[in-house]
């Protein structure tokens, strides 16, 4: 795992799953490498690229898929390795403060959703309102 500029991203967690496997996973290590294992072979899976909370990375499907639909699934064969690697885009983001409508005050701890106007299958983004009422949405795909 790595941005756009080739450096390795740690914390992304990796999951591989198909309709009869769920829960291949692992978190990238310190130079953006995991090893899924477990993996039942003879399906193919799609493999999600997961950004832990807090980095501003766009999330996505092998191969730069934005949504499941446009995943490109991994064949797995007993007793081999199938190399799948990603590079992630930053992501954009969304900011602003929540207050109480009558009294203006700010809002603590108020879950704000950024979705994609693709539909509900494409990525977005929360955040939690912090005691100023402020929060940032990151790791948002280019669009709307």
């Amino acid at each position: 795992m790595t941005d756009t500029n080739g450096t390795g991203l740690a914390n992304i967690d990796v999951t591989a799953y198909s309709e009869e496997f769920s829960g291949g996973e692992a978190l990238t290590n310190g130079e953006g490498k995991y090893t899924l294992t477990g993996v039942p072979p003879g399906s193919s899976y799609a493999v999600l690229f997961y950004p832990a909370f807090g980095l501003n990375f766009v999330p996505q499907y092998y191969e730069k898929g934005l949504s499941f639909s446009e995943r490109t699934a991994v064949p797995v064969k007993e007793g081999a390795t199938a190399p799948v690697s990603a590079k992630l885009q930053t992501g954009g983001a969304i900011a602003g403060t929540v207050t109480d409508a009558t009294t203006h005050k700010p809002l603590a701890n108020v879950y704000v959703y950024a979705s994609n106007v693709r539909g509900f299958e494409f990525f977005g983004g929360e955040a939690i309102t912090n005691a100023n009422g402020e929060y940032t949405i990151l790791g948002l795909a280019s669009g709307s």
